[in-house]
This record gives C-alpha cells, sequence and structure tokens, in this order.
C-alpha cells in the first residue's frame, strides 16, 4: 500500500509540473498572436519534397489560454494548421 501512495504522489507531482510547462508555453505562443512569419524549404533538398521552391508562412490566427491555431501555407496550399493545446 506504501508503494502504490508513493508512486501516485509522484504521478500527482510529474502531472503538476507538465501542467504548469503547458501553460507557460501558451502563454509565450500567445504573444504572436495576430503575427505572420514566412520562410522556405533548405532541407532536404529531394525532388520529391513538397516544399521545395514553395513559399512557407504562418500565421498566430487564434489564441486563447488553452489553445493556440497556427495555419501553415505552402505554396498556394492552405491546408494545414497547427493545433497546439
Amino acid at each position: 500500500m506504501r508503494i502504490l501512495t508513493v508512486t501516485l504522489f509522484v504521478l500527482l507531482g510529474h502531472a503538476a509540473i507538465a501542467q504548469k510547462a503547458e501553460k507557460e508555453f501558451l502563454k509565450t505562443l500567445n504573444t504572436f498572436c495576430g503575427q505572420s512569419f514566412a520562410g522556405k524549404a533548405i532541407f532536404p533538398e529531394e525532388e520529391k519534397n513538397p516544399f521545395k521552391g514553395q513559399a512557407l508562412k504562418i500565421t498566430f490566427a487564434t489564441c486563447t489560454s488553452k489553445e493556440v491555431r497556427i495555419p501553415f501555407q505552402v505554396g498556394e496550399d492552405k491546408s494545414r494548421t497547427w493545433d497546439v493545446g
């Protein structure tokens, strides 16, 4: 019984630390809300890479304390969105 209690205590401690880290991470991402960033793929350079020669753009579009949505555009393809939270 004592081992179970100690194990539970350790697991709850790790969960609390992870939860705090997640909140801090989202808080940091929220500082970019409304901003866009452009870039280009430099690796890998294989012919079959769908990013090769395409403009890359992310926009921090929707930001809350629980979620950040970041559309990721590759050339004219706007089908990707990163959902962090």
